[in-house]
C-alpha cells in the first residue's frame, strides 16, 4: 500500500513445503505495521497477488490465499497449487520475544521521551505505529527504578496489552526481589473498567 519500503530479509530457506523467512525488525514501528499486515490477511493478500503475477508472466497459474483471516480460500488468478498462509500462532510467539527484547528508542521517541519527563502534565499524540505505547514504557520504567516510591497506573483498554506492558517492564528488572518491588507500585486499569485497578503478582517467575 502506498510508497514501496524496503523489507530487511535476513534470510529465506524451505523447511519441507514450507518456506521460512526470517525478518531483521528496525524499529517498533516496523514491527507493528508488520503485526497489523499478518494479522489482517495483508501481507498473505499481497504476497499472493505478487507471485501471481510473476506465475502469469511465466508459464501461467494462480496462488491460492488461505491467510488467517481471509476465509476460505480465494483463487486470485488461476488453478495453480501455491498456497500462502502466515503461520499465526509461530508469528505470535515471535512477535512477543521480538517486542519484548526490544529497548532502542529512535532519536525522535527519545526527544519525545524527554519532553514527556519534564512535563507535570502532558498528552501525547500520533498516528498509530508511531511508538506512543513504547514511549511511556520507557518513562514508566524509569519511574519505577529512580524513586522507590513512585506508584504507576497503566490504563488500557484490554487485558492482553496490560499484561504485555508489565512484561515488557519487568523484563528489564533483574532479579525476584527487584520485580516484585516493582509490581507493587505497578497497578493496572482495563474492561470492564468498573471491576477498578488491578495488582500483578509474580508467583515462581509467572505473572498471574
Amino acid at each position: 500500500e502506498g510508497a514501496q519500503q524496503d523489507v530487511p530479509i535476513a534470510g529465506m530457506y524451505l523447511d519441507g513445503r514450507d518456506l521460512i523467512v526470517t525478518i531483521c525488525v528496525r524499529d517498533i514501528s516496523f514491527l507493528k505495521n508488520l503485526s497489523h499486515a499478518v494479522l489482517t490477511g495483508t501481507l498473505d493478500m499481497n504476497i499472493g497477488r505478487t507471485v501471481s503475477l510473476l506465475l502469469q508472466s511465466g508459464a501461467g497459474g494462480g496462488v491460492m490465499i488461505s491467510g488467517g483471516n481471509m476465509g476460505q480460500p480465494i483463487e486470485i488468478a488461476g488453478p495453480r497449487t501455491i498456497t500462502v498462509e502466515s503461520d499465526m500462532t509461530n508469528f505470535a510467539v515471535n512477535f512477543e520475544h521480538a517486542i519484548l527484547a526490544m529497548d532502542k528508542l529512535t532519536a525522535h521517541q527519545d526527544e519525545k521521551k524527554d519532553a514527556v519527563l519534564r512535563a507535570d502534565d502532558v498528552h501525547l499524540f500520533a498516528p498509530a505505529g508511531a511508538g506512543k505505547t513504547f514511549v511511556a514504557l520507557h518513562c514508566i520504567e524509569l519511574a519505577l527504578s529512580q524513586n522507590p516510591n513512585n506508584k504507576i497506573l497503566f490504563v488500557v483498554k484490554n487485558e492482553a496489552l496490560a499484561l504485555y506492558v508489565v512484561k515488557w517492564i519487568c523484563a528489564r528488572f533483574e532479579g525476584a526481589v527487584a520485580k516484585r518491588s516493582m509490581l507493587e507500585r505497578l497497578h493496572l486499569l482495563y474492561q470492564p473498567c468498573e471491576d477498578g485497578p488491578r495488582a500483578v503478582e509474580l508467583e515462581e517467575g509467572r505473572l498471574s
